[in-house]
């Protein structure tokens, strides 16, 4: 991936987790959060799958809630999307 790509998968999960939580602002993304960001891109986690798993999260969400929340939303649409390409 490209550092442009890197770039623009990050500001595109941002933004999605912004609104997900309803966060009119900018929101203050903490060390934590950056860390999980580049963590499913060197895993190579489809920009489409995240944004999926952050859509599919269930609970409480709050303008206070971190992305961290939605870790195992994520992993999970990543798991169903291996098992249906085969992988």
């Amino acid at each position: 991936m490209t550092p442009e790509h890197r770039t623009d998968y990050a500001r595109i999960v941002w933004q999605a987790w912004l609104e997900r939580r309803q966060d009119n602002g900018m929101g203050f993304q903490t060390p934590a959060e950056w860390f999980l960001i580049t963590k499913w891109m060197d895993a190579e986690i489809p920009l489409r799958i995240v944004l999926r798993g952050i859509q599919d999260v269930r609970g409480k969400i709050g303008p206070r809630t971190q992305l961290t929340y939605v870790a195992s939303s994520v992993d999970e649409a990543f798991q169903r999307w291996h098992r249906a390409i085969g992988a």
